[in-house]
């Protein structure tokens, strides 16, 4: 299992802090961070938009990826939402098998 940060932004921050506590009641993260707001510039349907937004980050592996992004896929508003996953390459090895540790609880629990 390699650790990993799953991201989305959503322009509704009750919506979003409720999808991120869904992920990690479920122990499908390690944790989770809230960002924002901030200004959201991009094209939608052929016009520049923008929104105010919040940035969600949370942490998990890549053996739960799928599960990740299809929850919040599931509970999020937008047609098209922006959940990306970032890959951790370094940092402190204790946090990072804390992120592994965390999250195989939820192996043993399923």
């Amino acid at each position: 299992m390699t650790p990993i940060e799953v991201r989305y932004t959503i322009n509704d921050r009750a919506v979003g802090d409720d999808i991120a506590q869904g992920l990690l009641d479920r122990r499908l993260v390690a944790c989770w961070q809230r960002r924002g707001p901030f200004a959201s510039h991009y094209w939608w349907e052929g016009r520049q938009e923008t929104a105010d937004e919040w940035l969600y980050a949370a942490k998990t592996t890549d053996t739960l990826l799928d599960e990740v992004v299809e929850a919040i896929g599931e509970r999020h508003p937008y047609e098209v939402p922006e959940v990306i996953a970032v890959a951790l390459v370094g940092g402190r090895l204790e946090y990072l098998d804390w992120i592994v540790s965390e999250t195989e609880h939820h192996h043993a629990e399923a």
